[in-house]
């Protein structure tokens, strides 16, 4: 094991082998809060993984052997140290992940590998330090939950509402000013966060948005709402103040 493990005691070394056999035998290998900063895990022997949890450590990077996990489809590292989301540039053999979760990390970007995850449904960056989304997260065509609030966006390019399956986007707590009236051509989004920004309006076509059931726009600049927004009929909740 490694040397943080070995370092916690007798105890620590027998729960991280008894994880890692189970892993091996149910497919899910759950190692949280156990102190890791370095996975040197012999990845070959997991590779019938389907469910990686790491949250609660200290791991400052995914590397690149965590590419031998192509039957992934859950990967969840929260609470941890990561300032990339992946050390890998290529991560096309992770293309099976339908769900990742990154919250609570340093991570400052999303970088182009991002589009090689083709079949994610449920992506969770909130509360890292991302300034840039690279345009590749449009081939991402399949996501329908994406999380970015409590980070450090300036601005949300329109490649983002290219995928047309988006169904609940939350971008609270950033430095928006605004949003790109391409927002209004994605309507399947039924749920938008947008407060506690610097939002002074929004998009004049935001009606087109027809499925639209939540609206949060509180904390921001706002003096009114476009005339259009008394066509999303489906509206149930809208937070203004």
């Amino acid at each position: 094991p490694p040397a943080e493990i070995l370092h916690q005691g007798r105890d620590a070394v027998f729960t991280y082998f008894r994880r890692v056999r189970n892993g091996q035998k149910c497919r899910a290998l759950v190692l949280i809060d156990m102190k890791l900063e370095v996975l040197e895990l012999n990845w070959a022997n997991l590779t019938v993984l389907t469910d990686l949890e790491l949250s609660g450590n200290k791991i400052r990077a995914l590397p690149e052997t965590i590419l031998q996990l192509t039957n992934l489809v859950i990967l969840k590292a929260a609470g941890n140290n990561l300032e990339r989301m992946f050390d890998a540039e290529n991560i096309s053999d992770l293309s099976n992940l339908t769900r990742l979760a990154l919250k609570e990390n340093h991570i400052t970007a999303v970088e182009p590998n991002i589009g090689d995850l083709v079949k994610l449904k449920d992506l969770d960056l909130s509360c890292n330090r991302i300034s840039q989304i690279a345009p590749q997260i449009e081939r991402c065509t399949n996501i329908k939950k994406l999380e970015l609030q409590q980070n450090q966006l300036d601005h949300i390019p329109r490649n983002v509402f290219r995928i047309l399956e988006l169904l609940d986007f939350n971008v609270s707590n950033n430095n928006l000013r605004g949003l790109p009236t391409a927002i209004c051509y994605c309507q399947s989004i039924l749920e938008l966060r947008m407060s506690h920004n610097q939002i002074e309006t929004i998009p004049n076509d935001i009606g087109n948005l027809i499925a639209l059931e939540l609206l949060d726009v509180s904390s921001n600049l706002l003096r009114a709402l476009p005339p259009s927004i008394k066509h999303c009929e489906r509206l149930k909740h809208l937070e203004l103040s």
